[in-house]
């Protein structure tokens, strides 16, 4: 950086090659990094900082963090940067207050302040911005009202936010700003930071030390190709944890999705989740629906993973929304039934009527599926379009007596009870490897779906993010389909098996040096990688 001896790491230097790349391309450095614990992005964001403050005039360089400790810590940086300096470059400085701010001779100062001082920013222009584990902030007042209409966009300026994931507040606006540059929304450019990219994450085995790997090992190497040294130190923090796997997730993730936990209250295994994770895949065509056909079409809100095979039988579970563009989506969700793996899913914004059509001609492409929509308020408008159109809808029926009994009405109807019946079961289902879904779109929504608690004390359940529409057409859906297993269900006795997925089994991976180190020397990878066994 030209201010002091500086030996980035491993992951230092692909952030710097892409900082100047930008800052080239763009005139300006725009960053976003998610990271794990301690890889040096706060060092790698002062010595930028400090690049900017010291050799150009008139940048204001302002850094947010989110304790104390953390201030006096990177304010420490610029601190030695400034010590360390030649005394042929270095400014001088008529103002410093130790821990906080210094004010240089060439106009350029440098602020280090906590994320709880609500004033933060008011005042100046930002030239230069450092955001320090924002996912800890307890505040959000200062990113909307001081900081964010602080910051200057003009050529040669620094926004760069950092931070592990947490579940304070600041949390939040973290995550949306990644998903958003992940998206390529505006000219924030993502970073993940993988701590087994870094060779300190690691400790030696002892001569003649082999490791036994338990499933999750198995699918981390199989995955990301972990040494066992490395897996040995993945082990030994788990320990410092407590052997909480999820509390090392949130620190050390191996993934963006699998940091986001929302431990005491979300519905779904995390750990199953990430089983589940590891499936999702691009659909393997696309349709549009109209006028009861289907379009192929690139772009197409109804995705194919499945298509229809004679004799098999499919269910449809169907949320259904009022068509506003910004509001909820109308979703089916179409599973096999026994073996719950999902085939399809439609997603889309349109009037409960003409859903019902939609609906229908999903319906007809499957097998002439089973049909079981959502009849709670407009809910009823696409029930009545569909039962004009298609035959094979859901019947309701009472789980309450000896015999479940067939109503009249069709359709799924969501109370607090029903929607209780529709979790519980769900839970089961992803809790005992019961079901494949290959859909990014449903695989966020059951991360996020969580329990809470009204002021008197009633369960609920709702997603943390905007929508809860496909996770309830899966609920929906694989509910259904299990109502009418009645081979299954009504037997008196042990449910009958479900087939499990095939296994997976990685040819390439057979006679490596790593097989046979974990395999007492064996050359023939016995135990199969997979997350489902």
């Amino acid at each position: 950086m030209g201010l002091v001896p500086f030996y980035p790491n491993a992951v230092q230097v692909p952030l710097l090659h892409a900082a100047l790349a930008q800052l080239k391309r763009i005139g300006k450095i725009r960053q976003i990094i998610f990271k794990c614990r301690q890889p040096g992005i706060s060092t790698f964001a002062s010595g930028i900082g400090g690049w900017k403050t010291f050799f150009f005039d008139n940048v204001n360089t302002f850094v947010i963090a989110h304790d104390k400790p953390t201030v006096a810590h990177i304010f420490g940086m610029y601190d030695t940067m400034y010590d360390e300096m030649s005394p042929e470059v270095q400014p001088e400085r008529p103002y410093y207050n130790k821990g906080s701010e210094m004010v240089l001779s060439n106009r350029s100062r440098i602020h280090v302040g906590e994320a709880k001082n609500i004033n933060v920013g008011t005042g100046r222009t930002i030239h230069v911005a450092h955001g320090s584990e924002i996912c800890r902030w307890q505040y959000l007042d200062p990113i909307g009202e001081s900081l964010i209409p602080a910051l200057s966009d003009f050529p040669g300026t620094v926004q760069i936010w950092e931070s592990t994931a947490h579940f304070a507040p600041g949390a939040d606006w973290f995550r949306d700003r990644c998903e958003r540059a992940m998206a390529k929304d505006g000219d924030t450019e993502y970073f993940f930071v993988q701590w087994w990219k870094l060779p300190e994450y690691s400790i030696p085995l002892k001569k003649g030390e082999k490791l036994k790997l338990d499933t999750t090992e198995r699918f981390l190497v199989k995955k990301y190709h972990l040494t066992p040294e490395q897996l040995k130190w993945r082990r030994e923090k788990i320990k410092e944890f407590k052997g909480d796997e999820d509390l090392f997730k949130l620190s050390y993730p191996m993934e963006y999705e699998e940091a986001w936990i929302t431990k005491e209250s979300q519905v779904f295994a995390h750990s199953r989740l990430m089983e589940l994770y590891a499936m999702l895949r691009p659909p393997k065509k696309r349709f549009t629906i109209t006028e009861g056909r289907l379009y192929e079409n690139p772009q197409g809100e109804f995705s194919v993973w499945h298509e229809p095979e004679p004799g098999k039988v499919y269910f449809v579970g169907a949320d259904v929304a009022e068509g506003n563009v910004d509001g909820d989506w109308s979703v089916a969700e179409v599973f096999e039934q026994g073996t719950n793996i999902q085939c399809a899913e439609y997603r889309h914004h349109l009037l409960p009527r003409p859903y019902g059509e939609v609906l229908a001609a999903i319906g007809r492409y499957y097998n002439n599926a089973q049909i079981a929509p959502e009849v709670n308020d407009c809910g009823r408008s696409t029930l009545e379009r569909l039962r004009e159109v298609y035959q094979n809808i859901y019947i309701w029926r009472k789980t309450d007596q000896l015999t479940p009994k067939l109503t009249q009405m069709l359709g799924w109807e969501t109370s607090n009870s029903s929607k209780r019946r529709l979790v519980d079961y769900a839970v089961e289902v992803v809790w005992n490897r019961e079901c494949q879904i290959f859909s990014k779109t449903l695989w966020d929504e059951l991360r996020q779906f969580v329990r809470d608690y009204t002021e008197t004390g009633q369960t609920t359940y709702h997603t943390v993010g905007n929508f809860d529409d496909c996770v309830m057409g899966f609920m929906i859906c694989i509910k259904v389909s299990d109502d009418e297993n009645f081979g299954k269900k009504y037997a008196w006795g042990r449910a009958a098996e479900q087939p499990k997925p095939k296994e997976i089994v990685d040819d390439a991976y057979r006679d490596t040096e790593w097989a046979k180190l974990m395999h007492g020397g064996k050359s023939t990878y016995e135990d199969t990688v997979n997350p489902w066994d």
